[in-house]
C-alpha cells in the first residue's frame, strides 16, 4: 500500500498523532491537505507566528499563537460542519519553534520551555476530543525522547527532497501560480535540471526567471528558469553531509512518504 494510503488509513482508523520529519513543510501541508480533502475533513495548521487556522484560508483564530492555546482550540471544535463521517475527525499540523539548543530543564528562558514543554505533554496525554494532531520537524534529534516515543506519535513519516515526477509537479503548481500554462515548459527537463533542489528552491529559480525574463523584455521559458537553476546551489550541495546524515537516521527509523 503507498504511504500516503497508509496515512489515509491511519487517520481513519483514529490515530491519534504521527510525526513528519522533512525539511519541505510547504510540500508536506500540500499533501496532508489533499489527504483531508480525499477523507472530506478539514485541515488546520498552526505556526508560532501565525496561529491556528484552516488550510487555504488567511485568517488566524483570535489569539491562537502560543502553543497551548493552539491546541485547545482544536480540541473545542466538537462540532466542525464539513466532518461528514458520524466519528468526527480533524487534521491539523503544528509548527512549533524551539531553540536550537532547548532541553526541557535548562534555564536560559527562565524555566518558559520547561513549562510549555510539560503542558504539551499533559494536552497529548490527557486530550479528550477526536482529534488527529501531524507535527513537522526539520531536525527530529533535537526534540526530547519524551515527546516523540510512542504513546506521543504513533508514526514518523521521512519526506526527503522530491523525485523527477514530483518537481515536475512543484514546476506546474508555480507556473500556474504565477498565471503561466505548465504546458508550454519543457518539464522533464526542469525536472531533469532541477536534481537535488527543494520545493522552496524550485519556487525561487521559478521567481527569479520571472525576473530575470522581465528585466531582458522577453517572457520566461524553460531556458531561463535552467539558467536559474544552474545559478543555485541547493542545500543538498552546501548542506550535502547534513542532509546525509539525516537520510541515514530515518532509513532504518521511519516510514519513507516518498
Amino acid at each position: 500500500m503507498p504511504p500516503l494510503s497508509d496515512l489515509a488509513l491511519m487517520i481513519q482508523s483514529r490515530y491519534p498523532f504521527i510525526a513528519v520529519e522533512t525539511s519541505e513543510e510547504d510540500r508536506l501541508e500540500t499533501t496532508l491537505s489533499q489527504v483531508a480533502g480525499d477523507l472530506r475533513v478539514p485541515f488546520f495548521v498552526w505556526t508560532v507566528t501565525n496561529g491556528l487556522h484552516r488550510y487555504g484560508l488567511p485568517n488566524a483564530i483570535y489569539d491562537s499563537q502560543q502553543p497551548l492555546k493552539g491546541l485547545n482550540n482544536v480540541a473545542a471544535m466538537t462540532g466542525e460542519a464539513t466532518s461528514t463521517s458520524a466519528r468526527r475527525r480533524r487534521i491539523s499540523t503544528m509548527r512549533c519553534g524551539w531553540p536550537s539548543r532547548w532541553h526541557p530543564g535548562g534555564d536560559a528562558d527562565a524555566g518558559l520551555s520547561k513549562r510549555v514543554f510539560g503542558r504539551l505533554l499533559a494536552w497529548l496525554q490527557d486530550r479528550k476530543a477526536p482529534v488527529f494532531v501531524v507535527a513537522t520537524c526539520n531536525d527530529i534529534g533535537q526534540l526530547p525522547p519524551e515527546l516523540t516515543r510512542k504513546g506521543r506519535f504513533d508514526e514518523i513519516f521521512f519526506v526527503d527532497l522530491p523525485n523527477a515526477d514530483e518537481r515536475k509537479e512543484i514546476f506546474a503548481v508555480h507556473l500556474r501560480k504565477r498565471k503561466r500554462d505548465p504546458t508550454l515548459f519543457d518539464l522533464a527537463g526542469l525536472a531533469a535540471a532541477s536534481d537535488g533542489f527543494s520545493g522552496a528552491e524550485i519556487e525561487q529559480a521559478v521567481v527569479a526567471g520571472l525576473y530575470t525574463a522581465f528585466s531582458r523584455g522577453v517572457e520566461v521559458s524553460s531556458a531561463i528558469i535552467v539558467e536559474e537553476l544552474k545559478a543555485t546551489k541547493p542545500l543538498s550541495v552546501t548542506r550535502a553531509e547534513s542532509i546525509g546524515a539525516l537520510r541515514e537516521w530515518a532509513r532504518d527509523r521511519t516510514v519513507m512518504a516518498s
